[in-house]
């Protein structure tokens, strides 16, 4: 299961709902990733306490890199829904094409961007 971007910045800023959805997952045995292109977004601008309770966030999470098949699969999604009349944010693209890469599933807020992608699964919190 793929943790969007915004489920982070949710738990950084003690968003009690992003807290709870982490417990429930955490609960029942969910093995969490997030993309490296997440890591790279959620770091712009943090300064070193961010980073720090940053890393210490991600220390029970897998990082998943962002390489060439998933990039193939991103500009793919990004074409298809470019041709469907239904553009996608290229970040949003690339964390659904890492998704798809495993087991199809995004845990996020932004589910109307997901939502649009075949074989994505958006568990919202």
């Amino acid at each position: 299961m793929i943790l969007d971007s915004c489920f982070f910045i949710g738990l950084m800023a003690s968003d009690e709902a992003a807290i709870v959805k982490l417990d429930e997952l955490v609960t029942d045995g969910h093995a969490l990733s997030v993309s490296t292109v997440s890591v790279t977004e959620l770091e712009r601008g943090l300064d070193a306490e961010g980073r720090e309770r940053f890393d210490a966030l991600l220390r029970d999470v897998d990082i998943v890199p962002y390489d060439r098949t998933i990039a193939r699969r991103g500009a793919d999604l990004l074409q298809s829904l470019d041709d469907r009349g239904e553009p996608i944010r290229a970040l949003d693209a690339m964390v659904a094409a890492t998704a798809l890469e495993h087991d199809g599933r995004v845990v996020t807020r932004n589910v109307s961007e997901f939502k649009r992608v075949d074989g994505i699964r958006a568990v919202p919190y």
